[in-house]
């Protein structure tokens, strides 16, 4: 997927600007970073598909991302992996992490479209997973119920640069064995398009 900027003006007084940045967190990371850096935003809104860990998220359901981690952003030790933090190679509580974790900032951005959505935990990786062994792995891990590959990216950069943020997920698959032919692709998109218009809605009733 090839990175894709523009905006369009809503109404005379309300400027949406939307960024594909391509897959993955690197991607994600620079070309998030580029584009915020070149111009003042007063929200950023992440949208994509992602896995489900969980029977009770079923495809098609849209989430409200609360918090977030770089899944296998770590070390391999004795047959064991472990991330950066629990292997004394950064500090959990260091500005952005807490606890070695991202927490989305939407405040003071209010949006009861947005808040009213079912709320769960990502993790996010560079390699998608692909067999039940490694979605056991990470829920045991993480215990996150949606998988992406730039969800954590996008909390990092929002973070750093202090501009408020809020991700959002449609499930399209159930993270384990690869088998595209129960991916719920389109019905995905269908209501993460649906989701996405209400909250810009909101956000335009509550300028």
């Amino acid at each position: 997927m090839f990175e894709e900027e523009g905006s369009v003006f809503i109404q005379p007084d309300f400027e949406l600007s939307f960024l594909v940045t391509g897959i993955g967190t690197a991607l994600t990371t620079f070309h998030l970073t580029k584009i915020l850096a070149g111009q003042d935003f007063d929200f950023v809104l992440n949208l994509g598909i992602a896995g489900s860990f969980v029977s009770s998220l079923k495809p098609g359901e849209v989430v409200y991302i609360k918090e977030e981690v770089f899944a296998d952003l770590g070390i391999e030790d004795d047959g064991s992996v472990k991330t950066l933090f629990e292997a004394g190679l950064m500090d959990g509580n260091k500005f952005p992490f807490r606890n070695g974790k991202l927490a989305s900032k939407t405040d003071p951005y209010l949006n009861k479209t947005l808040f009213e959505l079912r709320k769960g935990k990502g993790l996010t990786v560079n390699m998608a997973s692909g067999s039940e062994i490694s979605a056991k792995k990470f829920y045991a891990k993480y215990h996150s119920e949606v998988e992406s590959m730039e969800g954590a990216a996008v909390f990092y950069t929002c973070l750093m640069e202090n501009v408020p943020f809020a991700e959002i997920r449609a499930i399209s698959n159930v993270v384990g064995e690869r088998n595209k032919s129960k991916w719920k692709m389109s019905e995905a998109i269908t209501r993460l398009s649906e989701v996405c218009y209400d909250i810009i809605l909101e956000f335009i009733k509550n300028q």
